[in-house]
């Protein structure tokens, strides 16, 4: 049966490798793992293409119809215009070795040699004084001059040499694959440069060349001919090659332009190439260009140069290739090269520069989450007759008329969820209707969670639908930074936005219908954003002139089915995988089962695959199975071993079958197998390996490569891959050591961690891993942060400036991951720290560098909550000091959030030169400044200010917390309503109400909804997920000034400048009650805990107590003889506290009315607030002073600088003032 050939798209090919000669071509064909089918392409283009893929790398492969530069230019040109996402080239064939010695010894026939830059010599002329270049060309891209450099090294350090491995992917004993064989160094000579070859087209043993003018390299030619090589001996070089329109013939004139130019190798396509795009050039040494030439080598050059190539994808990390920008060509050598029109060029560079646009999006987007990305090449898909009803009626929900608009399939982990999302996704993308897909994964980086989500879906969108593309650019145009914006902010601007743009053609067409795919919602980590994303996906539903279906899945979590409870019935349908009969899962695990080993029996002997494994077999097995598709899997993946018998492994499985967990009969054959043939000390130091390397991969918070894995463990006494040797069938390790290293599922961790199942000898503890963990990333970052970790020089430079070339190069993954995780991991591992200690001593020596290095990254507001954690685990007498180092650490970073997030270096020279000369920071790390005439004036220790946020562009009106306390909104007459970090001060998004300015706004209990009140008397409720407007509240006749929620946020009050409050049902935006008898603007409401009693203060000083539920005045306060400005509830609501204008605090007995106390302040207050325990109140001076009292003493508690509107934390932790400045 033929193989069905992968498809994919053109944007998904990365990289162009140009062969200008058939035996070239042959060879580089022979080095692709996969062939993909064939794509259309533009009818200007007359390329024939060929795709696959090496390593996980999508390649597109092409040949010139002739030699020389011309040819190279207009082959790469048209490639460049049919796939547009490539980042860069590889030039790959033969060419003429200079007889020369380099560092690695001497160019000879059958070595390779990669450019380092390449001259076109033909650019020159001889003069009198010899050899006169007139140009030289661009060097190859940083990351492949980089791989290069890696590919040496790596092969320097092994003793099978992976070109050899390579080599042997052609089968030089099949007829015309002969000329690939190796001809042995027995007919490699060289001549002088002056002794020309004496019979054109004869072999210079058939001219009976003059053997006395060949230059000895080595042995003698007697012992050379006489030696039988058995395998080739290839060297590497790195160096200038020069490259011209003819073949060079002529030693003399070889060597008299190479010698200056230091040049080791001549051929005929390069600077072609050079000249328009990107590109490494790498030829396999087949003659010496000089008359001498022939064709022996020819075949085997070609053969060398395609295994190098092949072998430099093993060191190319995806990742670093995409975010390689998409180079834009000379549009004069587009058109020399390709003769199109003005107009034919006016028309390729727009499509450049859509393809720069679009770029945007590629830097924020994922495709590894994607169903066909090469980190899901190893999850299954459905087999051919399973799932058959289900996947039947995902399909009728797509196409029809009638169906709701979300597909929520929820099952049990292991119940199939993702092999049938991939199914789908593959099913729709066959068909045309795949509008976009996401996998999230839980503890795999940035697919565990959601800001990656909608740019990587608007990327798709894009291709797929591309009457949105128009949209999509215009915003991508006038909002850059958009992808690294909020969930709610991104889905406006990069999907809805461009969805809702497009038009009805008018034609009457029937309205296409595509389907987003997610899958696995469920483990995305913030539970925050898995609300915002099925708030938003609902949204979907609105009349437009698309159909847009979305098909979700997750494990039925409490949070996630309320969410979609919370939905009409009209927009969802759901699906219970695991409630689906057992019958049919049966027959679906029993058919999967027979495919596996039906294959993996026609590779076995005959004698042994006979009736293998038989029906009784796999009728336990199915047993065993059901309703679990991940105990099938598993043990498919661990039958197939190639390195085991799979009889013996079988039979291995069926002996679980009497256990009770399935999870226990899925994964203890995988570990009891690690043990055969060996001894108990020998399975004793297996057990030891596997705990220590396997324990690290189930406990990271994102998944990371054997490579950084060995940089982070050092192991001495053990190979990292050799201990995963026996995993493959629960772990997705690559063949590339810059890979990372995956659990298939995170059932396995929790099989690992649980001391009921696992065996005790591979049983992980994962708290006291947790804290070796954090040790060994302190000991990293020890060895490598230093200060200006990536030699900026300049204190100015600022994060913007920084490439990420740049930050690979000094922050690789491993520091990357100890610089973000390793608070977390001792966290984690519960271990408190004390002064003197391993972490005390790093923070002593490391702290701004560790900073610096977050900062780089862009991760600096994360240290806040990670001193917060430190600070928590320094409890005791025993680690005073290193708690006070955090505590000043923490405000250290507060203050100059800002300046170090945008110039880290700073954080060496103005964060420190302006800190309280008491702090702890400054005295530690501060060693001055000759260039510093004169110092500073600074304060002796830190004040009482926090943070100062910034951001607003006009007055700012009101400031609240979230019920919460984790959000700090505020809102600004530029119309703005920010949402800050309340810990942090990172702002979280902006909500923009171009219509409005907002006068007073208010959370609800449960934080998602904001209520905002307006000058035209009506009111906004806000989802805070999507921050759309949910309702609209009409009915008081001006300004609002208060708004309040009510006990559980069914209900609303509001005051008003027309004198009255009113009561609301926040679900329908009715008025339940209107309270009157104010006989001035309403401007202060306070509710109660229990949420039954509102109070209302008014200008003229009255108070007023309502029934919020029976809608009754209850009591009128009169005390006050101005403006009141502040009311609280106090002492669970038996005492009422009011505040005035002139300083004024009366204590009222909330059941009669009655007053009890009276506190003069002394200062007029401009405004006021009661902390929410009661123990403190505030108000705002003349002064421009804040000051606190103690409401129980009387007392001045402290004075601090601050004006306007106040707001304390809900914990009375922290107070939020608001400024005009």
């Amino acid at each position: 049966m033929a193989t069905i050939k992968k498809k994919l798209t053109h944007e998904d090919y990365v990289v162009g490798w140009i062969c200008p000669m058939r035996v070239e071509y042959t060879a580089a064909l022979l080095m692709l793992d996969e062939e993909h089918e064939i794509l259309g392409q533009d009818v200007a283009d007359e390329n024939i293409y060929t795709l696959g893929s090496i390593n996980g790398h999508n390649v597109v492969l092409a040949t010139l119809p002739k030699t020389g530069n011309s040819p190279t230019a207009r082959v790469m040109t048209n490639m460049s215009r049919t796939f547009q996402a490539l980042r860069f080239y590889l030039l790959v064939g033969i060419g003429g070795g200079i007889p020369v010695r380099t560092d690695d010894g001497p160019v000879r026939l059958g070595d390779v040699v990669v450019s380092e830059g390449v001259i076109q010599h033909d650019r020159g002329k001889f003069e009198a004084s010899g050899f006169k270049l007139k140009g030289t060309l661009a060097p190859p891209p940083q990351v492949l001059l980089a791989a290069t450099n890696t590919l040496l090294a790596k092969r320097d350090m092994t003793d099978d040499d992976p070109l050899l491995e390579h080599l042997s992917r052609i089968d030089t004993s099949k007829r015309r694959l002969k000329r690939y064989q190796y001809p042995g160094r027995r007919r490699d000579h060289v001549y002088e440069p002056s002794y020309t070859h004496l019979v054109k087209g004869a072999t210079c043993d058939e001219a009976q060349c003059d053997h006395s003018k060949r230059i000895l390299r080595g042995p003698s030619n007697e012992t050379l001919d006489s030696q039988v090589v058995e395998q080739p001996d290839i060297t590497i070089h790195q160096g200038t090659i020069l490259s011209g329109e003819t073949v060079m013939k002529n030693g003399a004139q070889r060597d008299a332009i190479a010698k200056p130019l230091d040049a080791i190798c001549y051929e005929c396509e390069a600077a072609g190439a050079m000249s328009s795009v990107p590109c490494l050039v790498v030829r396999g040494i087949s003659d010496y260009a000089d008359s001498h030439k022939n064709d022996d080598w020819h075949g085997f050059g070609s053969a060398v140069a395609a295994a190098y190539a092949r072998q430099l994808f093993f060191h190319l990390p995806i990742d670093k290739v995409k975010e390689c920008s998409v180079p834009l060509q000379d549009i004069a050598d587009i058109k020399e090269a390709v003769g199109l029109s003005n107009e034919g060029i006016a028309k390729l560079s727009e499509r450049q520069m859509i393809s720069q646009k679009l770029a945007l999006l590629d830097n924020h987007s994922l495709k590894e989450a994607t169903f066909d990305s090469y980190d899901e090449r190893k999850n299954n898909q459905c087999l051919p007759g399973t799932r058959v009803d289900l996947l039947a009626d995902i399909q009728d929900w797509s196409t029809s008329s009638h169906s709701k608009s979300i597909f929520w399939l929820n099952g049990i982990a292991g119940a199939g969820k993702s092999t049938i999302s991939r199914s789908v996704a593959e099913q729709f993308n066959t068909t045309g209707c795949l509008g976009a897909n996401f996998f999230f994964k839980r503890g795999d980086g940035d697919r565990a969670n959601a800001k990656k989500l909608f740019p990587t879906l608007a990327r798709q969108l894009a291709r797929h639908i591309p009457d949105i593309l128009g949209k999509l650019l215009e915003v991508l145009e006038t909002e850059p930074d958009i992808p690294s914006k909020s969930l709610r902010e991104q889905f406006e601007k990069l999907i809805y936005q461009p969805l809702a743009s497009v038009q009805d053609d008018g034609a009457g067409t029937q309205t296409p219908v595509y389907v987003i795919v997610i899958d696995a919602l469920d483990e995305c980590n913030d539970a925050s954003d898995i609300r915002t994303i099925l708030k938003l996906i609902v949204l979907f539903n609105g009349p437009q002139k698309l159909r847009l279906r979305v098909f979700v899945t997750s494990r039925p979590e409490l949070p996630i089915r309320h969410e979609f409870q919370d939905m009409q019935d009209n927009i969802h349908h759901v699906v219970i995988l695991h409630e689906i009969p057992q019958h049919i899962i049966a027959h679906d695990i029993e058919a999967f089962f027979r495919s596996e080993f039906e294959e993996l029996a026609s590779t076995m002997r005959n004698n042994d695959r006979q009736d293998w494994p038989g029906d009784e077999s796999i009728c336990k097995l199915v047993n065993m199975a059901v309703p679990l598709f991940i105990f099938a899997s598993t043990v498919c993946r661990f039958v197939k071993d190639p390195t085991r018998n799979p009889v013996h492994q079988l039979q291995a499985i069926l002996e679980q079958r009497h256990r009770n967990s399935k999870l226990d009969a899925t994964y203890r054959p995988v570990l009891e197998q690690m043990c055969l043939g060996r001894d108990k000390e020998d399975q004793g130091r297996w057990a030891s390996d596997f705990r220590q390397v396997v324990g690290v991969i189930i406990t990271v918070f994102e998944p990371l490569s054997i490579a950084s894995l060995e940089t982070l463990l050092q192991p001495d006494d053990f190979d990292i891959r050799l201990t995963l040797a026996a995993l493959h069938s629960v772990l997705d390790v690559s063949e590339s050591k810059g890979r990372p290293v995956r659990l298939f599922h995170l059932s396995f961790h929790d099989y690992l961690v649980d001391p009921n199942q696992c065996p005790r000898a591979f049983l992980i503890n994962e708290p006291a891993l947790h804290a070796q963990i954090a040790g060994m990333c302190v000991k990293l970052m020890s060895r490598h942060l230093r200060r200006d970790l990536c030699q900026l020089r300049k204190p100015g430079t600022t994060r913007n400036e920084i490439g990420q070339q740049t930050l690979k190069k000094f922050l690789p993954a491993e520091l990357r991951y100890a610089c973000r995780y390793w608070i977390q991991h001792a966290d984690q591992g519960k271990n408190p720290i004390y002064d003197g200690d391993h972490i005390h001593n790093f923070l002593n020596q490391h702290m701004l560098h560790w900073l610096e290095a977050l900062a780089l990254m862009g991760d600096l507001a994360m240290s806040i909550e990670m001193f917060d954690m430190l600070y928590l685990l320094a409890e005791g007498a025993a680690s005073t000091h290193i708690r006070a180092f955090v505590h000043d650490a923490k405000r250290f970073v507060l203050r100059n959030q800002y300046i170090i997030d945008k110039s880290p270096l700073q954080m060496y020279y103005s964060a420190l030169m302006f800190s309280p000369t008491h702090s702890i920071t400054r005295q530690k790390f501060w060693l001055g400044a000759e260039w510093l005439k004169v110092a500073p004036v600074v304060e002796d220790n830190w004040d009482a200010c926090l943070q100062t946020l910034e951001g607003h562009r006009d007055w700012i009106r009101a400031v609240c917390f979230s019920s919460d306390g984790k959000i700090l909104a505020s809102a600004s007459n530029d119309k703005t309503i920010r949402l800050w970090g309340a810990k942090t001060g990172a702002l979280h998004s902006t909500i923009q109400d171009d219509s409005h300015i907002a006068e007073a706004i208010s959370f609800s209990p449960n934080n998602r909804l904001i209520g905002s009140t307006h000058s035209d008397g009506i009111i906004k409720l806000r989802d805070l997920g999507t921050q759309e407007v949910c309702k609209i509240f009409t009915g008081h006749s001006k300004r609002v000034n208060a708004i309040i929620f009510l006990s559980n946020g069914e209900v609303l009050a509001s005051a008003s400048d027309d004198h009255t409050v009113r009561i609301w049902d926040t679900a329908t935006g009715l008025t339940l009650s209107l309270l009157q008898g104010h006989t001035d603007y309403v401007e202060i409401l306070a509710a109660s805990q229990n949420g039954k009693y509102v109070a209302s203060g008014s200008r003229d000083g009255e108070i007023r107590l309502w029934d919020a539920v029976a809608g009754e005045l209850r009591c009128v306060f009169k005390g006050h003889s101005t403006r009141v400005t502040a009311i609280a509830f106090m002492h669970d609501d038996t005492t009422i506290a009011s505040a005035d204008v002139n300083g004024y605090i009366n204590f009222w007995e909330a059941s009669t009315g009655a007053l009890r106390n009276k506190l003069g302040t002394g200062e007029t207050a401009y405004t006021s607030a009661f902390s929410p325990d009661g123990k403190l109140f505030a108000v705002t001076t003349a002064d421009s002073q804040i000051k606190l009292f103690d409401t129980a003493t009387r007392s001045l508690h402290s004075v601090f600088m601050g004006k306007y509107d106040i707001e304390f934390s809900p914990d009375s932790t922290t107070l939020a003032s608001r400024t005009y400045s």
